[in-house]
């Protein structure tokens, strides 16, 4: 069984380090992105299973978050 493929737009290295511990328990892949126009240029191109996205913390969260889902 495969795994899950994630991306996490946030810029706290804690707040990464916490959900890549989890999620890489159960085998999920997880892509990181530390500023919005990275993170809405890679979703583009990826098909992905989850999308955590920090809309106070990364600037252009809350605008990342719209052009992604579309």
């Amino acid at each position: 069984m495969m795994g899950l493929e994630c991306m996490i737009l946030a810029s706290d290295p804690t707040v990464l380090s916490h959900i890549q511990a989890s999620l890489g328990e159960h085998g999920d892949t997880v892509h990181f992105r530390q500023d919005s126009a990275s993170a809405i240029e890679f979703a583009s191109r990826r098909h992905l299973d989850g999308l955590i996205i920090d809309c106070d913390g990364v600037a252009g969260g809350k605008s990342a978050l719209a052009q992604v889902r579309n």
